[in-house]
Formats: structure tokens, C-alpha cells, sequence
């Protein structure tokens, strides 16, 4: 009875080593440097309707009038939820603040459409996508 039997071990050498590594680590070093700009690629097509999320914030904001300025886009509509508000028990809607910055940022008043989004905890952007068409369906 024997309890060890001599058998071959095949183990890379250093430069094996380097390249089995260098082969498992070049996807993740090619996604972490070049992943990103692969999935924001920006191509728009034309359209008569520029649709913002209210909640991006000024700078977003900003964005959007510099976007809706620049291209000929018939209506820009603002979208989403109530937002707390801190002075009174009623909450604000994202809509109407994002309309009432965009008006201050020379976007005429006729040209802002606003679709306020039921509250939900989740599926937000669905019910923003709703109320936008919701609101784009009642045009005259």
C-alpha cells in the first residue's frame, strides 16, 4: 500500500504566467478604460419634442435651455414627482419648479409643456414616461 505516487506537474513559467494574466486582465482593463465611453455614446435624431426629468437640477436645467435654444424643437416638456417641501405640509411638483426656472431661462412660457408624474417609490421614470405621453396626447 502506498500513500504518495510521483506524478508531473506542468506550472507556467514566469513569462507563461505574465501572459495568462495580461490574458485574463485585459478585459477588465479594457472595460474600466474605455467602458464607459462605449455606453454614453450620443447619437440624437431629429425631433419636434425635447422631454427633460425635472429632478436634474439646475445645471441640468441649464442644459436643456442651451439644447432647446440651439435645435428647433416645438415644446419642451418637464416631467416627475412631488418633491418635500420644506416650509409647508403641501409638496412642490418637480414639473412646475423645473418650468418656473426654465421660464427664467429665457424658454417662453407657451413652449413648456408640464406632465407631473403620480408619486411612486418605484417605476418612476415609467410613470414619468406616462404622464409625458399623457400630456403630448392632449394637444390640440
Amino acid at each position: 500500500m502506498r500513500l504518495f505516487t510521483k506524478r508531473t506537474l506542468y506550472f507556467p513559467t514566469p513569462l507563461g504566467l505574465l501572459l495568462l494574466s495580461s490574458l485574463f486582465l485585459a478585459p477588465f482593463l479594457l472595460w474600466f478604460f474605455y467602458g464607459e465611453s462605449f455606453l454614453s455614446q450620443n447619437h440624437p435624431l431629429p425631433a419636434k419634442i425635447l422631454v427633460v426629468e425635472s429632478w436634474i437640477g439646475l445645471e441640468g436645467l441649464r442644459a436643456a435651455a442651451e439644447e432647446f435654444s440651439r435645435e428647433p424643437y416645438d415644446y419642451l416638456v418637464t416631467t416627475g414627482g412631488l418633491t418635500p417641501n420644506r416650509w409647508t405640509d403641501q409638496p412642490s411638483s418637480y414639473p412646475e419648479l423645473a418650468a418656473f426656472e426654465l421660464s427664467k431661462l429665457h424658454i417662453p412660457k407657451e413652449k413648456i409643456l408640464i406632465a407631473p408624474a403620480i408619486h411612486s417609490p418605484s417605476h418612476r421614470t415609467h410613470f414619468a414616461a406616462l404622464a409625458t405621453w399623457q400630456t403630448l396626447k392632449n394637444l390640440p
